[in-house]
């Protein structure tokens, strides 16, 4: 199916484009969203590429994000979301190529009513529990960000 995703490079850079401006209002998100990008390229779960991988002739997939305000929020005021679901120049998105797995989790409800018997619980953050997901080295040209530090480069 992999063979069906179209080119995401456009799209995904107009994206970018248009988060920028959007940040630009604003300085305090503009940093936030600046020291995600920098702490995901710190803690290894990305690095930047030459323009030799760039060219190379390998499907690849750019994945476009986008930020979530929450003002309210006391934990994460700003959050960062890769969307996979974004369609590329064929009309098919990374999600839709993607072999789906085994569901892995009881039911809500089974999960629920298991909680109302416990005597005490401790509430636990999963901020970074996705980041340990390793991707196999192959798949990395179908996970691509793009970014820059200094918008209008």
């Amino acid at each position: 199916m992999l063979h069906l995703l179209g080119s995401s490079k456009e799209i995904a850079f107009l994206r970018l484009f248009a988060l920028e401006r959007h940040l630009q209002t604003n300085s305090e998100p503009m940093g936030a969203y600046s020291a995600f990008i920098e702490e995901y390229h710190q803690l290894n779960y990305m690095r930047e590429i030459g323009e030799e991988e760039i060219s190379a002739s390998c499907l690849s997939y750019y994945l476009p994000h986008h930020a979530v305000e929450k003002a309210d929020s006391t934990i994460t005021k700003l959050r960062v979301v890769f969307d996979a679901s974004c369609s590329t120049d064929s009309g098919i998105s990374l999600n839709q190529v993607l072999s789906v797995g085994p569901v892995i989790q009881d039911e809500l409800c089974a999960i629920i009513l298991r909680l109302r018997s416990i005597a005490s619980l401790l509430l636990l953050t999963s901020r970074k529990m996705f980041r340990k997901i390793r991707v196999h080295s192959a798949d990395y040209p179908l996970q691509r960000v793009p970014w820059r530090s200094s918008p209008y480069l």
